[in-house]
């Protein structure tokens, strides 16, 4: 049996609905069926179950390099598909947890880690810079392959693209979730804006 990932997507789904003061070790054991011992070995204090909940449910599932499979040679338009076929399948994923108010609370979840994670800011402009850096990569390749314009502002645009993204993805959490439909149509929209 693989405790270790069923402790941490218990103390996750608590962690959506609960503040982190209110998490207990009791909780996370009640509701995994794991023993406190068990739950010890594998992870160690509520401290570090709450740190690795984060690695895995924020930092690594948001990691661009794991959401999507792109090449670094994939034209602008292949990546936007790429990239919103990896957003969906996160949200799909996501949503096979049964939670209500998943993506609200997903939210919330990330506002706790902006308090009880050691170093959260530096991790999460760490990983917000690279999947910038990733977008900015794929605009300098479609300039050089003359597959969009040569005079945009690859900085602006790359900034665009994923504060469309974050601003859709928290508006749309209030309700029912990203619309991946209006994502994909609102990138190529600002696509066909730059397309040779």
């Amino acid at each position: 049996m693989d405790y270790e990932n069923q402790l941490l997507l218990t103390a996750f789904k608590l962690f959506l609905s609960n503040n982190y003061e209110k998490v207990t070790i009791e909780m996370i054991e009640k509701e995994s069926g794991i023993t406190r011992k068990t739950l010890y070995r594998h992870l160690g204090s509520k401290d570090n179950v709450f740190i690795k909940v984060c690695d895995k449910y924020i930092f690594d599932t948001q990691n661009v390099e794991k959401k999507i499979s792109a090449s670094p040679d994939m034209s602008l338009h292949d990546f936007i598909l790429s990239y919103v076929a990896g957003v969906n399948a996160t949200m799909v994923k996501m949503l096979s947890l049964s939670i209500v108010n998943i993506y609200k609370n997903y939210f919330f979840f990330i506002m706790q880690a902006g308090t009880y994670y050691p170093g959260f800011k530096e991790r999460i402009v760490a990983l917000n810079m690279s999947e910038y850096k990733c977008w900015r990569h794929v605009l300098t390749n479609a300039v050089k392959s003359k597959e969009i314009k040569s005079n945009i502002d690859i900085d602006a645009v790359a900034t665009q693209f994923r504060c469309v993204f974050l601003g859709m993805a928290f508006e749309h959490s209030l309700t029912y979730g990203l619309n991946t439909d209006m994502l994909l149509s609102t990138y190529l929209t600002i696509y066909n804006q730059i397309k040779k």
